[in-house]
């Protein structure tokens, strides 16, 4: 049993590679991350109010 959760776990981290995938220098991330800060505040902004619209109704069914 041990011998096949082995062989499992190796072939899901093996599988989980991309080996294609281009280096892309700090540089380049950098600049992206300075031109998609106004998106990343949205997102993140959106997730907590969906996040606190979930606790909301969570609470309201909780008082039924």
């Amino acid at each position: 049993m041990e011998l096949s959760l082995s062989v499992h776990s190796k072939s899901i981290r093996n599988r989980n590679r991309n080996n294609r995938k281009p280096h892309i220098d700090a540089d380049v991330r950098e600049m992206v991350r300075r031109n998609f800060t106004n998106e990343y505040e949205f997102y993140y902004f959106c997730k907590q109010r969906l996040y606190k619209q979930y606790l909301a109704l969570q609470f309201e069914n909780n008082l039924h």
